[in-house]
């Protein structure tokens, strides 16, 4: 005749502390309900997950597990883009305003580009203890865990080598170990500013569905001028203000500043240099803008063989 509630919490020590932790009941009514004032008395963010016990739980391994991926990842790819020359300081102020943006990001990882200290007060025992468990239900109801496998490998190497009163934010160390970096010692230039160009004449080439979005965007304030195989695509553009060039050459000796964006570096190459590119029409002064996901030693080839002709290359994908 007793009722049993699990209402599991996820938000750290801070989170319980601060009166904002998430609180994860389940269980069958009435018993939520009725123990949902004193629930509520911690913190406001109290969810029903479900009226079997049970899956409050379930719901707490799947939060930790995404967070533990997510911590090891956003640390991974910060540590390659401090291997390639990016500050902290730019990488967290560009990621928080794309797609690849958590709580990671947010948090930790502009704590670490201010300098402040970081601490989450978590064993990262813990988080492994919590990684085995969910993929020991996933094993039980067969889920397949493969990016969480790789994971709980990863966190098993931290305790092995760090201890097991080794902290959350250790992963940092860890991380910069296997990389031979140092995500918090990459060089601090200033933060991206906006491109100052004046009023420029604008070319863009690569009216695919992320081209096309961009330069329509660019009509809004500039004359443009577009170039791309498929003429489809460049009616579409004429037909909201742009004019269409006859060629690569002539787009370039007409515009200041050339945009491209094509499937791949090796396409911008040939843009550029290829028989009929724009260096024909190219001159100094004059800026090539490369918009491409591409490869970024390519794009350094392509950038230094247009500084012998005195033209800079931006390379500026978008997320």
């Amino acid at each position: 005749g007793i009722g049993f509630v699990d209402a599991p919490v996820s938000g750290g020590v801070a989170g319980a502390e601060a009166g904002t932790i998430a609180i994860m009941a389940s269980g069958p009514e009435p018993h939520p309900g009725r123990a949902l004032g004193v629930l509520k008395a911690i913190s406001p963010n109290v969810f029903r997950c479900g009226a079997q016990v049970g899956a409050g739980q379930t719901m707490k391994l799947v939060n930790n597990v995404l967070t533990g991926g997510l911590r090891l990842a956003t640390l991974e790819v910060v540590a390659l883009g401090a291997k390639m020359g990016l500050s902290l300081a730019t990488m967290t102020d560009v990621i928080n305003k794309g797609s690849g943006r958590n709580r990671m990001s947010k948090v930790t990882l502009q704590a670490m580009a201010e300098g402040k200290p970081v601490s989450s007060r978590f064993l990262m025992a813990l988080m492994l203890k919590d990684i085995n468990q969910a993929l020991g239900l996933a094993l039980a109801c067969g889920a397949p865990m493969a990016i969480t496998n790789v994971v709980r490998g990863l966190y098993q190497i931290g305790v092995n080598t760090l201890g097991e009163r080794a902290q959350l934010d250790q992963t940092v160390g860890l991380i910069e170990s296997m990389a031979a970096t140092k995500i918090t010692g990459a060089p601090d230039p200033a933060r991206p500013q906006a491109l100052a160009v004046g009023a420029p004449r604008v070319g863009y080439i690569g009216l695919g569905a992320m081209g096309r979005a961009l330069a329509r965007r660019l009509l809004l304030t500039h004359p443009l001028q577009v170039y791309d195989v498929n003429e489809a695509a460049v009616d579409a553009l004429v037909a909201k203000g742009a004019t269409a060039a006859p060629d690569l050459a002539t787009l370039a000796r007409m515009s200041d500043v050339i945009m491209v964006c094509v499937p791949t570096s090796a396409i911008v190459r040939e843009v550029v240099f290829g028989e009929g590119g724009l260096a024909a029409g190219l001159a100094p002064g004059k800026i090539v803008v490369d918009q491409t996901t591409g490869d970024p030693t390519i794009t350094r080839a392509i950038a230094a063989d247009l500084a012998k002709r005195g033209v800079p290359l931006v390379d500026a994908p978008v997320s």
